[in-house]
């Protein structure tokens, strides 16, 4: 369920690559195992980098960001920084970026890249605010 940003500022899913080894933090629902957030996995943005950024600000820091989800809106990603299964916690963080609209062109903007700003921690079976991904 996390992954890179892409034009229009939308979450695009993006999988852990095979035979790499990806931490992430397996999600519940309220609904239970009929809820659709049941089963799904958040990455880490420590262990997984995606494409990010559009246009010509794309190619800064390589056009990599770390795995994660939009939010609160397109101001800054939210990021699984850290994953402790035998604590039963988990560390977010959040990356910005930014962004230019030359003149006579489209908006461009860098990958999310600046950070992690230290976000709020999570034990395990507390509530974890995934968004829209919008």
């Amino acid at each position: 369920m996390s992954g890179s940003v892409v034009r229009g500022d939308r979450t695009l899913t993006v999988a852990c690559p095979p035979g790499i080894e990806c931490s992430y933090l397996e999600m519940g629902d309220f609904a239970g195992s009929e809820g659709s957030l049941y089963g799904k996995r958040w990455a880490s943005g420590s262990s997984q980098q995606v494409r990010g950024g559009y246009g010509i600000l794309a190619a800064v820091n390589g056009g990599k960001e770390p795995t994660g989800r939009l939010v609160y809106g397109s101001g800054f990603k939210v990021a699984l920084t850290g994953v402790n299964e035998s604590k039963g916690t988990a560390d977010f963080g959040l990356f910005f970026r930014i962004c230019a609209r030359p003149p006579f062109q489209q908006k461009t903007c860098t990958p999310y890249f600046i950070g992690p700003v230290p976000w709020l921690p999570v034990s395990e079976n507390e509530l974890v605010i995934v968004g829209t991904g919008r």
